[in-house]
């Protein structure tokens, strides 16, 4: 008789991170060694800002700090998944395609903060990317990624999705956005904004690679030239957004940049302040809007005295830098009336300098938190106490042979190991075993099994109000303008589907899954509050999905935990 699967439907996707852990506490999945068939519009392979030794030894204030778009690499770098199918529709794009790879996730040498391996803007434009000799304690992972298409028999990538998964124990997660999924970013801001914001946050454009005919058959040679490019983008990515962050911090101690800034970005600075300024539906607080319209008027100055400005940007690197200042420095010694306004000298943070190495800053994420909220909301921070443990049952097997992969020759990157992926000092980790088993259980979420009603019903505060503060903190605008810079060039997923293309997408998933073993468990998020998925479908969208689940494996196997407002 096959085991009961449970089902867990959620409203953020970062939520089913604690249904998983506990999951994992209760002995009902396996610790380690599981695989992620992840379906969604948007990769969600994002990395939080937090210390590799959180994730390791804090499980509970890790799930406070995850967002929608960085809920999977914590579980990736623990060693509970080492493996990530990512399947898509067709108008997403954040990701390139390809077949099971290898790549390396782990703490950065310098700065402690964990970091992926993965030589693509994804990763790069958010400052995570890092060179593998750079990781400290290297967890390896496999990565596919697949559009979702008609299975067919002959299909190389069917065949090396069901490879991976072959007598494997996995979990199944569905965002609804994969239906149909729109971009909440592109009418929260105007045109004149957005403008703006391009072009203070669109990250450094990519480097061109001068190969030669022979280089560019050579896969080596590429990836090679690949992991350079993505590193020298990177450090000048975490240059700008520093930077940035650093104005930001600031103003919101009601004091000006720097005099050096002023010298040397003096158009940047009039910029900010406008984007602040216009935004009028923000309530940043009088002493914020103070600093803020000092540093206008006084970069406004500063432009009116640069008669030759350095050619520099925000990512410039700290020897351009100091090139520039140098110059600007002799130019006002040979001509006085060059200097700096007083009153802009006089504001001056002592402890902040242009040519510190900065390391708090808040990274890109391409699919940020909802533009209504915070991504610091309570919703954000998963009911712990809210949220039941699953039935009790035998631990699923564990892996029981290495994976088979492809044998082509990829050209982005190099092939999964199955030695090497598979077999991680992490995934044993006896303490943290320990804490995943103490996590409290709760019954207060409405829980449906066998499609019958618990009448114990309570259900959460309004979804919708989220931590106001956060709300309307210049941090949190910083965290979102970084995210939804060059929505012309690099957009994020945007496409409002009709009900036949729904069915038509639903039908692909499940050929699919009528071809693999049951998971050990399903996740599914709805995205509606956070506007990913469209609200009017929402309902609609999570029916079919329903429907589907139910022919692939059965009413009577499916237990279904709703965790959300209806």
């Amino acid at each position: 008789m096959s085991r009961p699967i449970s089902v867990v439907i959620v409203e953020g996707h970062n939520e089913v991170m604690n249904y998983i852990y506990r999951a994992i506490g209760s002995k009902t999945i396996p610790f380690s060694g599981l695989k992620l068939l992840h379906f969604d519009s948007h990769p969600d392979l994002g990395i939080p800002d937090v210390d590799c030794s959180e994730i390791l030894r804090d499980p509970q204030q890790l799930m406070k700090k995850v967002s929608i778009e960085n809920w999977i690499t914590p579980m990736i770098y623990a060693g509970h998944i080492d493996h990530v199918i990512w399947m898509h529709p067709t108008w997403s794009r954040q990701l390139l395609n390809r077949k099971p790879t290898c790549y390396s996730i782990g703490e950065d040498l310098c700065t402690k903060r964990l970091v992926v391996g993965i030589p693509e803007s994804y990763f790069y434009n958010d400052g995570v990317f890092c060179m593998e000799e750079d990781i400290s304690s290297p967890v390896k992972f496999g990565l596919t990624v697949a559009p979702i298409h008609e299975t067919n028999t002959l299909c190389r990538v069917c065949t090396d999705i069901i490879c991976v998964l072959l007598n494997q124990s996995f979990i199944l997660d569905i965002d609804l956005d994969t239906f149909s999924t729109q971009n909440p970013f592109s009418t929260k801001f105007t045109e004149e904004q957005f403008e703006i914001i391009d072009r203070l946050y669109t990250p450094p454009p990519p480097l061109t690679l001068c190969l030669s005919p022979k280089d560019l058959e050579d896969p080596a040679v590429i990836l090679a030239h690949g992991m350079s490019c993505a590193h020298v983008l990177n450090a000048a990515r975490k240059r700008q957004l520093a930077r940035l962050s650093q104005w930001v911090s600031c103003w919101e101690r009601g004091e000006m940049p720097s005099s050096e800034n002023f010298l040397l970005f003096p158009c940047e600075l009039v910029d900010f302040a406008r984007l602040i300024l216009s935004l009028t539906d923000q309530n940043f607080g009088p002493v914020v809007l103070q600093a803020v319209r000092k540093t206008l008027d006084c970069a406004k100055k500063q432009i009116a005295l640069n008669k030759n400005p350095p050619l520099i940007s925000l990512a410039s690197d700290d020897k351009a830098i100091q090139d520039a200042l140098s110059k600007l420095t002799n130019e006002m010694n040979t001509n006085p009336t060059a200097s700096p306004p007083e009153d802009q000298k006089f504001s001056e943070d002592k402890n902040s300098s242009v040519l510190s190495d900065y390391t708090s800053f808040i990274p890109m994420k391409r699919r940020s938190s909802s533009p209504c909220d915070a991504h610091t909301d309570s919703k954000s921070k998963l009911r712990l106490s809210e949220s039941p443990v699953m039935t009790n049952c035998d631990e699923c097997p564990s892996e029981t042979e290495n994976q088979r992969q492809s044998t082509n020759c990829s050209v982005y990157s190099m092939e999964v190991d199955g030695d090497s992926c598979n077999r991680i000092d992490l995934n044993e980790n006896r303490s943290l075993k320990v804490i995943l088993t103490k996590l409290e259980t709760s019954s207060t979420t409405y829980r449906l099994s066998n499609g019958e009603d618990n009448p114990n019903v309570q259900l959460d505060d309004d979804p919708s109000i989220s931590n106001e503060q956060n709300d309307q903190s210049l941090s949190f605008m910083h965290y979102m303008w970084s995210g939804c810079a060059d929505q012309k060039n690099n957009p994020l997923p945007h496409y409002v589907s009709n009900s036949s293309e729904q069915n038509e997408l639903r039908e692909q998933m499940e050929g699919l899954l009528n071809r693999l073993h049951n998971p050990c468990m399903i996740t599914i998020a709805r995205s509606a509050y956070d506007g990913y998925t469209p609200s009017h479908q929402v309902s609609n969208i999570q029916l079919g999905l329903l429907q589907m689940l139910d022919r692939v494996y059965g009413r009577n196997l499916l237990s279904v935990t709703l965790d959300y407002e209806k």
